[in-house]
């Protein structure tokens, strides 16, 4: 994965949050947290802070259930030496890790990775990996009627039933720099379920290689007989919810038996300056009753397909073309993406892509999670 750096937009943010108590934290720390040299564990660092402090992790393995117990800000990537925020430089070869390792505990409802249960909170700078069960609501994160802001973030190899990167439910907030990989479920979504959420933003954010189809291995076949296996939904979920999606790219790669790109169920998505690469989009409930809407603008719905056929989507200044990606996804010399959004999209000071280089190269900014640069 293509090594990630963390630019000067942070020292706005370390100008901000001096006042804030800091409490720094290592795999295996037995300090108090008061210093690098002193850090703690970060079980014990999230039960113990304050509401509206922070935490500052440095890169290595958090093996275990963490719960977020009040309002916090839960920063990752540091290599042990930073003063500010603005000194941190994100490695995605050397990151901050959190996982369960796919290991069951007693309590089946507390196998996510990190789970937050009502309390605001910021968690910027992680990879989030192999955690969660097929009996799980979100695999790697599920958090419940919170205003949330996850950015720089990673989730990959993660499982559920719904949900296999994250589950989010009565949340409101903004996903940013955010990549959703080879996450599996065996019911609904493999990548990101988003239920009942209102004024949710998506921006920068990838969806590539998240599976919810049959043949995923998750139960396949059923053990149980359950009737209410789904198996929709490859990338995004959207139940009962309003969101935004700025420059996000959707991979040919993602997978399930019905929608493989975005299921939506009663809920309203207005997607530009966004490239969905050969996937099906699927309309769930009665369209008479709770009706859901897709207002595309400046985007590339390449080989897509809809179902139900009679689903009327709404397009603005989009194309049909073949994005030309290369390997990593970034868009190759030639490609239509490149300068084709529309700039007056990219609200709450977007400046950066998904590798953290300026968003906009060029007449304007690409369609898409990268800028070519």
């Amino acid at each position: 994965m293509k090594k990630l750096i963390l630019f000067s937009m942070l020292c706005a943010w370390a100008t901000m949050m001096n006042a804030q108590n800091i409490y720094y934290v290592e795999p295996g720390g037995t300090g108090q947290g008061t210093s690098w040299s002193d850090a703690g564990d970060l079980s014990n660092a999230l039960a113990s802070v304050s509401s509206g402090d922070q935490i500052w992790a440095m890169k290595g393995i958090y093996q275990g259930f963490f719960t977020i117990q009040c309002q916090v800000e839960l920063y990752g990537g540091f290599d042990g030496t930073e003063n500010s925020l603005a000194d941190r430089q994100l490695d995605w070869y050397n990151p901050s890790i959190i996982t369960t390792n796919h290991a069951t505990s007693s309590c089946l409802s507390c196998d996510h990775a990190l789970m937050d249960v009502g309390y605001n909170c910021t968690v910027d700078g992680f990879v989030i990996e192999e955690s969660g069960h097929e009996w799980l609501f979100g695999g790697g994160l599920r958090f419940y009627y919170a205003n949330v802001t996850l950015r720089n973030l990673v989730f990959q190899e993660n499982k559920a039933q719904c949900g296999g990167g994250a589950n989010l439910e009565h949340c409101t907030g903004r996903i940013e720099n955010v990549i959703f990989r080879n996450n599996k479920a065996w019911d609904a979504c493999g990548g990101l379920f988003l239920s009942h959420c209102t004024d949710m933003v998506l921006v920068n954010v990838l969806f590539d290689n998240n599976d919810a189809s049959s043949g995923n291995g998750l139960f396949n076949p059923d053990p149980y007989g359950l009737s209410f296996v789904n198996r929709w939904c490859g990338a995004l979920f959207a139940e009962a919810t309003v969101a935004e999606l700025i420059n996000c790219t959707f991979t040919s790669t993602n997978k399930a038996d019905s929608g493989s790109g975005i299921t939506c169920d009663s809920s309203t998505l207005h997607i530009t300056n966004t490239i969905i690469d050969g996937l099906e989009l699927l309309r769930l409930g009665n369209p008479s009753i709770d009706p859901s809407y897709i207002y595309f603008e400046y985007c590339n719905t390449f080989h897509c397909t809809r179902r139900p056929y009679s689903w009327s989507l709404q397009y603005n200044h989009c194309m049909h073309n073949n994005p030309m990606f290369d390997a990593m996804y970034h868009l190759q010399s030639g490609s239509p993406c490149i300068d084709a959004g529309d700039d007056n999209f990219l609200t709450g000071n977007v400046l950066w892509d998904l590798d953290l280089q300026p968003r906009i190269v060029g007449s304007s900014v690409d369609m898409g999670a990268y800028e070519s640069q």
